[in-house]
């Protein structure tokens, strides 16, 4: 049946150097891309928010011009994000809360907002150092019989099985206040492996068993599922940027390129760089200089590329042999790392798995055209909380919007002031002539 969220969403990609805006409406079970914003930001470093203040006004100018691009409402936004970073120690466990239902009344909004405040409330008392990012319902029963929809059953009793995603209480606060700074309403916060496997994986993928690979700029992440539940999760502090700062050594050092810098690496590492040396022939390449003619062999730049490569895998999936045992449907890689020629082979050859690169396309329906880059594995975390805000519209359709903070609605009072200001001298101006 088709299912429509009028409803425009509006994901955050809080990830690395640069913050994601996306906006996109669910229609027939895909994603229709209205906009997309892409915002520098030096406050992120290593996926630590060192400089919230930076991120913040990223953040803020990311929704602005998302704003004016889809020209959205001066409603305000609802916003759905993924947090998750080496140092926040996310975790997951199990919960559950029931509730008797009257005989007169159905299930509705409130008693699924009541046992998921029940369920807060003991975890904080039990664990005061951490904060439950994102509760997600796996199971209803009503008088013991599963129901994939409670709203409006009919019932004596009613359970809820949920699955719980918690980390350190003052790294959430920091992420989540980056958000508050803008005066927008925070609906979800979700963790960033949930959201790339909403993306990537299937029911069937969760429960036999899959391992996903996020191979990031400056982090690498392993999520590793089975039994329909994340049973391992690491994030290590190293990504793709440490093999382009090797790629610009070996320019500088064996090719002599002196005045190579990052963004010089980052593109030889795209057009040469393999991480699996086996598969490269030996043949020699020849680069004129102003300092001279340099040759070097193709196999060269794989052996840096490769060794740095195994290094950076064989470290993320440190402590997971045991689980990796349950990846029956093997490894999925996503993230920006997954291009280079070569990964699936050398993850492969460490792990003893089948390897693919993961696709989040079948998600995406509509696309404007300067939003190609959607399909990117990149925005496979974005595209994921997308899916999830979606799901999250349906299931809570009843429930009345959050609002955003106080601070958020005088932002918008003095928004509206100041462009009325503006018009009216203008209009000022316009008469006197």
């Amino acid at each position: 049946m088709s299912q429509t969220t009028e409803k425009t969403i509006v994901a955050l990609d809080l990830g690395g150097m640069e913050i994601r805006a996306v906006a996109a409406q669910k229609v027939d079970d895909r994603l229709n891309i209205l906009g997309m914003e892409c915002v520098h930001t030096d406050g992120i470093k290593k996926g630590e928010y060192v400089n919230t203040t930076s991120v913040g006004f990223a953040v803020k100018e990311a929704l602005i011009k998302l704003r004016n691009r889809c020209h959205l409402t001066d409603e305000p936004l609802s916003i759905f994000t993924a947090v998750g970073s080496a140092g926040m120690k996310i975790r997951s466990c199990e919960m559950s809360a029931r509730r008797d239902i009257s005989s007169k009344d159905s299930v509705n909004a409130d008693i699924l907002n009541d046992m998921e405040t029940e369920c807060r409330t003991k975890f904080t008392k039990r664990y005061e150092c951490y904060q439950i990012i994102c509760l997600i319902p796996e199971r209803y029963e009503i008088d013991d019989e599963a129901v994939s929809n409670p709203i409006g059953r009919k019932g004596s009793r009613i359970s809820a099985q949920y699955r719980a995603f918690y980390g350190l209480a003052e790294l959430y606060e920091r992420a989540k206040g980056c958000i508050d700074r803008t005066g927008e309403a925070l609906e979800m916060i979700t963790a960033k492996m949930e959201a790339t496997a909403a993306a990537l994986l299937t029911e069937e993928d969760k429960q036999a068993g899959c391992c996903i690979i996020d191979l990031g700029c400056d982090t690498t992440s392993v999520g590793i599922y089975y039994d329909n539940m994340l049973q391992f999760y690491r994030i290590i502090p190293y990504g793709g940027s440490m093999i382009t700062s090797d790629m610009l050594a070996f320019l500088k050092q064996v090719i002599m390129m002196e005045d190579a810098d990052m963004l010089t690496a980052e593109r030889f590492k795209r057009k040469l760089g393999n991480a699996y040396m086996a598969d490269v022939k030996p043949d020699k390449v020849r680069l004129k200089q102003d300092n001279g003619e340099h040759v070097f062999a193709l196999n060269e730049v794989a052996e840096v590329v490769e060794s740095r490569q195994r290094e950076i895998i064989r470290l993320a999936i440190k402590g997971a042999a045991e689980h990796l045992k349950h990846a029956e449907n093997g490894i999925v890689l996503t993230g920006g790392g997954s291009k280079l020629t070569g990964i699936e082979k050398c993850v492969a050859d460490i792990t003893g798995l089948e390897v693919v690169r993961g696709s989040h396309e079948a998600w995406i329906g509509s696309v404007q055209p300067d939003c190609m880059q959607i399909i990117q594995p990149e925005y496979s975390q974005v595209v994921g909380i997308l899916t999830m805000a979606a799901e999250y519209w349906e299931r809570n359709s009843l429930k009345e919007p959050k609002q955003p903070t106080i601070g958020g609605r005088l932002s918008r009072v003095f928004r509206k002031f100041v462009d009325g200001t503006q018009q009216t001298m203008i209009d000022w101006f316009d008469n006197e002539g």
